[in-house]
């Protein structure tokens, strides 16, 4: 805890030293831009209170509201919730409202910026995970999962990040009954190389740097995929990366850094790794591949001790009354947020008051050494308890996966 008790000093420092005047005072800028196809209702939702109706965002318009930090919203159409978000510290936030699988982190700044005029869309784009690396060129790539019978009837599975009906495709990957190893292709620049030669491909990304081999692959005809192909297990860690990121970088021996986006590549993904295990396993029975496959994207973790503890839906009743103790054994975990709602991590200290660590979005994760004796709290809000954890001696991962209960009726 030496690290964490420094780390939480020199955010009082901080603190002490004087933040932007408007964030002291609760005061924040927040732009709502509309990307849904439909009017947007926003309510504001008090700390163990029931959402009141506070306002509409037109399609495609940008408003901007006068709020406070750590206040609630739920965004819905025609009183259908699809998204949730709870302020933050910064003075300017910028929030997109999209559908699931499109929902972005929210731009966030210290100073105050010019009102949003009528109308106009601002480009709310995704935090860089990996840092560096240039987004793509070209707009409407999203994630997608398929399933099909190839021309000699084998059945397949497809992940790709493209723009669907099109050939614009920065990334596929594929598995099937007759080889159940993923096989990836990703677009990059291989005009140079030499068709078939051997080469390497380095991700980076928070907390994430690894390097695959693969081969050059240029199309004969120009009209398909060019990039790098390369065999990935589907007990990869790169997946792991994948399911717990916004984003990652990469590059092709040395060549200037490209920007993977991952929002929306949660369910996906899972679907096509199930499939993965079950052709590998003979319909899911048992091989190792399987188990791994299976267990990212079922509350487990990859290469770690199982996440049992603190993941049932009564774990805030289970752990209720728990405080942080002396005596237990150093751990060193990382908290994915798997579900693609926003979340606070809250530790418990000795004396039982949570204390707040991070804020998670959707798909984000945060590592920290901690205790096996210390509990941790996972809310959506103030006071609102979805999960509790508390680490395993050796447990390397806990997955943040409960969902929010609805908000149910005005």
């Amino acid at each position: 805890m030496t690290r964490v008790v420094g780390f939480l000093v020199l955010v009082l420092s901080a603190l002490a030293a004087g933040l932007p005047a408007l964030a002291q005072s609760g005061g924040v800028q927040l732009r709502l831009t509309n990307q849904m196809t439909e009017k947007v209702d926003y309510y504001v939702v008090p700390p163990g209170g029931k959402p009141t109706f506070a306002g509409s965002v037109e399609a495609g318009a940008v408003v901007d509201v006068e709020s406070k930090a750590g206040q609630g919203y739920v965004f819905a159409v025609n009183r259908v919730p699809f998204q949730k978000y709870t302020t933050r510290s910064e003075v300017f936030q910028g929030l997109t409202l999209a559908p699931q699988g499109q929902q972005k982190p929210p731009v966030v700044a210290n100073s105050r910026q010019k009102p949003a005029s009528g109308g106009k869309t601002v480009d709310a784009a995704a935090a860089d995970s990996g840092g560096g690396g240039s987004a793509p060129s070209n707009d409407g790539l999203i994630w997608m999962f398929s399933q099909f019978q190839d021309d000699r009837g084998i059945d397949t599975s497809v992940l790709y990040f493209s723009v669907p009906e099109t050939d614009n495709v920065q990334f596929s990957a594929a598995c099937s009954a007759q080889d159940a190893t993923p096989r990836v292709i990703l677009s990059a620049d291989v005009s140079r190389l030499k068709n078939g030669a051997a080469t390497s491909v380095r991700f980076l990304a928070s907390g994430f740097d690894a390097t695959i081999r693969g081969k050059v692959r240029l199309s004969e005809s120009g009209e398909g995929q060019d990039g790098i192909d390369m065999a990935v297990g589907a007990d990869d860690p790169l997946w792991q990366a994948f399911a717990a990121r916004n984003a990652v970088n990469y590059s092709v021996q040395g060549q200037a850094p490209l920007r993977l986006p991952l929002s929306g590549v949660q369910e996906p993904l899972g679907n096509f790794l199930r499939d993965c295990a079950q052709f590998a396993g003979g319909g899911g029975g048992g091989s190792g591949v399987a188990g791994d496959a299976t267990q990212l994207f079922s509350g487990g973790t990859s290469g770690g001790s199982a996440n049992t503890a603190g993941a049932t839906a009564d774990s805030c009743a289970a752990l209720d009354g728990v405080v942080s103790k002396n005596g237990g054994k150093k751990v060193a975990v990382e908290f994915v947020n798997r579900t693609d709602e926003y979340r606070v991590l809250m530790w418990i200290d000795f004396e039982g008051t949570p204390v707040e660590y991070t804020q998670l979005e959707g798909g984000q994760a945060y590592q920290v050494e901690t205790s096996s004796t210390h509990p941790w709290m996972v809310t959506d809000g103030p006071g609102n308890c979805i999960e509790k954890f508390m680490p395993k001696p050796g447990q390397r991962q806990i997955l943040i996966s409960r969902k929010s209960p609805g908000f149910g009726d005005e």
